[in-house]
Parts: structure tokens; sequence; C-alpha cells
């Protein structure tokens, strides 16, 4: 796949001084059919990679209904920048918690609460403990518009992709049994 190969995924800390190892070729890309960038729909893909990486835990993806999760704190993970104005500070992995205030039907939204996502951390996984296991369940999809020379749109909400809606495609695409409605 000629897309494919021009993605890269960074395993480490910094990716602004990194170890050539560190980056892992993709093998193939499987963006959602029906994906529409302008409204963010169908806003899921799976990569994999040429190479397996190794001293990396892995964490499922989440099936169940994630709406009674709602109001629980979500972990982010992502190599965005610090703030929005000026679009610095990216290339370094940071995390932060803040809670999930509204859960739609393909999509969540943690309200910004003095801690959010902002550029670059686009893709990465939101994680929230369910039945005490660490689960993956969603994927950061974009801020919540910003008007205003001074408003820095790393201080807004967060709109995720959630997991759970997806899991069935998930499923398919991976050829694995489709997931439980129980």
């Amino acid at each position: 796949d000629e897309q494919a190969s021009n993605v890269r995924f960074y395993i480490g800390q910094n990716a602004n001084n990194p170890n050539m190892d560190s980056f892992y070729r993709a093998l193939e890309l499987k963006v959602h059919e029906q994906y529409n960038p302008q409204f963010l729909e169908n806003d899921i893909a799976l990569v994999r990679l040429q190479t397996n990486v190794t001293g990396v835990d892995t964490i499922d993806y989440n099936v169940a209904n994630l709406v009674p999760h709602e109001g629980e704190e979500a972990f982010y993970i992502g190599y965005g920048a610090v703030e929005g104005i000026n679009e610095s500070g990216s290339g370094v992995k940071r995390s932060t918690s803040f809670p999930i205030s509204q859960v739609y039907a393909e999509q969540f939204e943690s309200a910004y609460n003095g801690h959010g996502t902002c550029f670059g951390d686009s893709g990465g996984p939101a994680l929230l403990t369910i039945n005490g296991v660490l689960k993956v369940i969603g994927v950061t999809s974009a801020g919540a518009a910003c008007n205003g020379p001074n408003c820095d749109p790393c201080k807004t909400a967060t709109t995720s992709t959630r997991v759970d809606a997806f899991a069935a495609w998930i499923a398919d695409k991976l050829d694995e049994p489709a997931p439980s409605c129980q």
C-alpha cells in the first residue's frame, strides 16, 4: 500500500530527538469506508505495522457501552502542542485526565477543565478502567471550535471517536469474531 509506506509510528518519550530504532513503518492502513473529514464521521482507522513492537504492553479496546461511564475521568496520551495559539511544544509524550462530559452515538466529548488535548494529539488513545481493566475507549479526534485572536484552541473541549461504537467494524478488519452485545 503506497499510502502506508509513508506512515511511521514513533514509540518513545520525545519525538523531537528520536532514536531511529523507535520508528515503525506501517504495512497497511484500514480507514473506515465512510470516513467524512468535514463532519468527523466514522473517524477511525487501523494500522498494521511492518514489524512487531516489543517491550510495550498492549491494551484491549473497549466493546462495552460507554454511556454508563459518562462523568468518569478518561486518561489521554499524545504528542501534541502545549498551547494552540503558537502551536508550540509538540513532540513530547504527555498525558492528562479529564472527565467524559457527554457521550454521543459515535463520539464522546470531554470538557476542558484546565487540562485538554491539542494539535498533534489526534489519533492518540483515550483510556478508562472498566470493571478493573484498562481499556482503549476512544481515539482523539478534534478540539472544539475556537474563535477570536486570543482563543487558545487547546483550551476547548475534546471530541473522541468511541471505539465501542465501531467494535464490530474493528473486529471485522482484524478478522476476529464480532464482539458480544451482552
